[in-house]
């Protein structure tokens, strides 16, 4: 379904994709974006003040894309900070995702995600199945937290065969791949800005 025809709310979904001297993966990640993504929902750039040729790529290449450029390196999570900032003061949308910019979305990507956030009204984040090139092999699944106060990737290296990939709670969203509910960003604030990169998204799904 496309257009009018679907079930899903894609005028009320945005997109945010991370990139720092991306010259290499982002367009990649752009045209698997054009390809599967629904046409209705608005994609933005958010440039960590790239030395590449990155902004002439998407100035040249992606018109359509919107562009939220930075004026030095603020890491992870305070350059999604700045977007999560004007999605909320656009108050346009009801749902966020994030993606790497060196990640290539399959086919309803962003449907499965919007049907269990739909389906699940007390979901606050849904967290993306991740694989690695050979897309056999599990990169992330979620996020578990140890006993011992580590974080990391569900099923890191694992094939599909060997774990349960149904829709289930984890402890955390990757922040990789996720989607997130504007509303619980607006109650529960954005990322900590003390992380640089990596824990973000661990520390917020908490």
């Amino acid at each position: 379904m496309t257009g009018n025809q679907s079930p899903f709310p894609f005028q009320k979904c945005v997109l945010g994709i991370l990139n720092w001297n991306g010259e290499k993966i982002l367009p990649g990640c752009l045209d698997a974006l054009s390809k599967y993504l629904p046409p209705a929902v608005k994609v933005w750039v958010i440039d960590n003040n790239s030395t590449d040729d990155s902004l002439k790529i998407l100035k040249q290449d992606y018109p359509g894309v919107q562009v939220l450029k930075l004026e030095k390196n603020y890491g992870f999570a305070k350059a999604y900070n700045f977007f999560f900032q004007e999605v909320v003061r656009a108050g346009d949308y009801d749902y966020l995702a994030i993606l790497n910019n060196d990640i290539l979305i399959q086919e309803q990507w962003l449907e499965s995600l919007l049907d269990v956030m739909l389906s699940r009204p007390r979901v606050a984040a849904v967290s993306s199945l991740l694989y690695l090139e050979d897309r056999k092999t599990l990169q992330n699944c979620g996020l578990t937290l140890h006993r011992w106060g580590a974080c990391d990737s569900r099923f890191l290296g694992k094939e599909e065969k060997e774990v349960s990939l149904k829709v289930q709670p984890v402890f955390g969203f990757c922040g990789g791949a996720a989607l997130l509910s504007v509303k619980a960003l607006e109650k529960c604030g954005f990322f900590d800005e003390r992380y640089f990169a990596y824990y973000e998204d661990a520390d917020l799904s908490m």
